[in-house]
């Protein structure tokens, strides 16, 4: 790289950094893997982890009606008080939650607290004397302020004046048109044009009526024209999905929407993210694991109902299951508390315990969703929209399931492009979970560099301006140019391609063998189009390294409970989630190159829920179109040492283009991993295969086989080709 390049990027560097656009560089490695190990956390005796059983929709009620309890001990409290707390939106909520349970148990007096609920808010409104602060209205009000006079419509506590209220209240929260509306198919404009349609069926004379309908028939028609949001996160897309169906019902067309194909395909793309073991994986911009699992339950339990699907009633039962059970205190949290409490109580009347649950047929699937462009920034300033959604399809995640069994392996893969509330450091792996105990997981909402994910790492020696564009600026770094998946039976198989790998001209081919139940092979190829001396290499994010490692592996271990915590650097931890004891291996195929590095990021960030960054890093001089290769098998094993499975792996064959691996798992089952791109003939000792990829496993004495692609395996002279099952490609999502 020449001076004057080198001063250029240097100069843009310090212009970004002075600006705020960019962030100083961060600590790259630590070498201390000892003391590392050292501020490992100890493994508790804890007692096993219960499950429901047979869910029904009572659990649902029991559950949502734990909350109510505590609504009612604030809602006696400040309800009875001589003059009222300045501040309306507290008690509108009440008025929810009372509503919805006259709704559900049909008790008067229930009916009654909701509707003084109601004049009480109006009364702190209406008085001059209390702060404007006081008097906002929020949005899950305004999106069933209409629902909620149906709940009470039949009560005598309901009276015209209550109803009155009810208008003025409605008529406080939307005053006027604001130049700040947004526009596009996402949850804040569904927030608002679901509000201004309880605001039209309430008052269809309101101030402003004719220009809300319009906002309200723009936002609608942005979501039906392609039936998808332009957003990639579970938080969000639940919001989302929520609202949208509140707002289905205000504008009562429930039956062209469940009878819709283009609502079945958003739908089922969601259903396919559902662990077996009942957690739902959080991606990208969310506070945690697992934390909308109860509008899931909602959404799902909707599904099954008017689309007679026992496989989403599958999904919502497992999350069920998995929240109560394993949710270190329900209560701390809104969105994993009270909120999903909230959705219980509306999945209770719509669930059907007559429909059975059904578990999902298929494995390994690709998850389509629409494409979407981001628009300029100018453009976003002029039109208050930031993505137009397009017509055709682009990749969203790549799902591997080893089973519908509660303990089977799950592993998520996002490799979808830029889109609302995401961000583009893909291909990373969202999570891993074994035998109930998640092994890898996504970091949160402001954790965008690349070094917070799962992914392979690329830097340089000489300045190269890597990354160099701000996470919220348009740019095209990481793109996707295909992926795919294939179920092979025992196996299933993705694999996916980016360009302008973090802004480098390099291209990124990320290979996933996924055997079932066993362990995971990664394997990423790295094709530089110009001379550049890199470090690169995979990178996992971990929370605790357990005492033995190696020159190329670790043994790493998240432990007995999965953190959930506030938004931001340093904020308390606000519940926790029980985990399974479990350990994942993490062997790197040895390469001259290579160095095992871990980093220990907990002293800058003291609650953050994976504070190691693990990475075999690769110093190399990479020559223009050249690959270069890391290959990783994450082994999913009881607590323990790493050691004696580590000592079973064994590299026969680690070339950029061809990869023949043996491992030995936990039961003593062996297992041969080959990765041949371009399939040409591979011949190596009793190993001959022309596919692109093949396994063989041999468990108690019976052979299991593998392929994709090719029509030869012979192993130790004997053709198994006819043995492995015929390859089947399944998309979700597809027009």
């Amino acid at each position: 790289m020449s001076t004057w390049l080198r001063c250029s990027i240097s100069l843009l560097s310090l212009f970004l950094l002075a600006a705020g656009i960019t962030q100083p560089p961060k600590a790259e490695y630590a070498a201390d893997i000892d003391a590392i190990v050292r501020k490992a956390e100890p493994r508790a005796a804890l007692p096993p982890i219960a499950r429901t059983g047979a869910v029904t929709k009572a659990d649902y009620l029991k559950t949502g009606e734990s909350f109510f309890v505590a609504k009612q001990k604030n809602a006696d409290y400040w309800l009875n008080r001589s003059k009222p707390y300045p501040e309306a939106g507290m008690y509108l909520d009440f008025a929810l939650w009372y509503g919805k349970m006259y709704r559900l148990t049909g008790t008067d007096a229930y009916a009654a607290v909701a509707a003084k609920s109601v004049q009480t808010a109006w009364r702190i409104i209406a008085d001059p004397e209390l702060t404007d602060r006081s008097k906002g209205i929020g949005f899950r009000f305004t999106t069933q302020a209409w629902i909620l006079e149906q709940w009470l419509l039949k009560s005598p506590a309901y009276t015209d004046e209550v109803k009155a209220d009810l208008r003025r209240l409605m008529r406080h929260a939307f005053p006027k048109i604001y130049d700040t509306l947004e526009y596009g198919s996402m949850n804040r404009c569904y927030m608002v044009a679901a509000g201004a349609e309880n605001l039209l069926r309430l008052q269809p004379d309101a101030p402003d009526a004719a220009r809300w309908r319009e906002y309200v028939e723009r936002i609608w028609l942005d979501f039906w024209t392609h039936r998808d949001t332009d957003e990639d996160s579970d938080e969000y897309n639940a919001l989302s999905l929520c609202l949208l169906l509140d707002w289905v019902d205000a504008r009562g067309n429930e039956k062209e929407f469940w009878a819709d194909a283009g609502v079945k395909r958003l739908m089922e793309r969601y259903l396919y993210k559902v662990t077996p073991v009942g957690a739902y994986p959080h991606h990208p911009d969310t506070m945690g694991w697992n934390e909308t699992w109860g509008h899931w339950i909602y959404i799902f339990e909707a599904c099954a109902t008017h689309w007679k699907d026992g496989r989403y009633k599958w999904a919502a039962h497992r999350l069920y299951d998995y929240a109560v059970n394993r949710i270190e205190n329900i209560n701390s949290f809104a969105y994993t508390g009270e909120f999903c409490g909230w959705s219980l109580l509306k999945a209770y009347p719509l669930a059907d315990d007559t429909r059975a649950e059904t578990p999902r047929d298929r494995d390994t699937v690709l998850l389509l969703r629409h494409a979407a462009r981001q628009r300029p920034f100018e453009e976003i300033r002029r039109t208050n929209q930031w993505f137009d959604l397009l017509p055709e399809m682009m990749p969203d995640k790549m799902l591997f399931h080893g089973g519908t069994a509660p303990e089977s392996m799950s592993l998520m893969v996002d490799v979808s492009p830029n889109i609302g509330h995401s961000h583009d450091k893909r291909p990373y792996l969202v999570s891993l979970v074994d035998r109930g105990s998640v092994l890898l997981m996504a970091l949160g909402y402001l954790e965008r560099a690349a070094e917070e994910h799962n992914m392979p790492l690329l830097r340089d020696y000489e300045g190269y301006p890597y990354d160099n564009t701000p996470w919220n600026v348009l740019n095209d770094n990481n793109a996707v140019k295909a992926a795919m998946t294939a179920d092979l039976g025992p196996v299933g198989y993705g694999k996916v391609t980016l360009d302008k790998y973090f802004g480098y001209p390099a291209e990124l081919t990320r290979e996933i063998v996924f055997i079932k139940n066993v362990g995971v092979v990664v394997k990423d190829t790295l094709t530089m189009r110009a001379d550049l001396r890199v470090r690169w290499g995979a990178l996992y994010r971990a929370r605790n390294l357990a005492p033995d490692y190696g020159a190329n592996w670790a043994n790493t271990y998240l432990g007995d409970w999965v953190p959930l915590r506030g938004l931001g650097n340093n904020t308390p931890v606000l519940t926790r989630w029980r985990n399974e004891p479990r350990d994942l291996l993490l062997y790197f195929l040895p390469d001259k190159d290579g160095a095992l590095e871990v980093l220990d990021e907990s002293e800058m960030d003291t609650t953050r829920p994976l504070p190691l960054r693990v990475q075999y890093t690769l110093r190399q001089q990479a020559a223009a179109g050249a690959p270069r290769t890391c290959v990783t098998l994450l082994l999913p094993h009881a607590p323990g040492p790493g050691k004696p499975l580590a000592d079973k792996v064994r590299a026969i064959l680690n070339e950029p283009s061809r990869t023949v691996l043996e491992f030995t798992d936990e039961t003593g089952a062996r297992h041969l991993v080959v990765l041949n791109a371009g399939g040409k003939l591979l011949k190596f000792g009793g190993l001959s295969t022309d596919a692109a990829v093949a396994c063989a496993s041999v468990k108690d004495g019976k052979l299991s086989v593998a392929r994709y692609g090719g029509t030869s395996l012979i192993l130790d002279g004997k053709e198994l080709v006819k043995q492995a099952p015929q390859a089947r490609q399944w998309t979700v999502g597809a027009e």
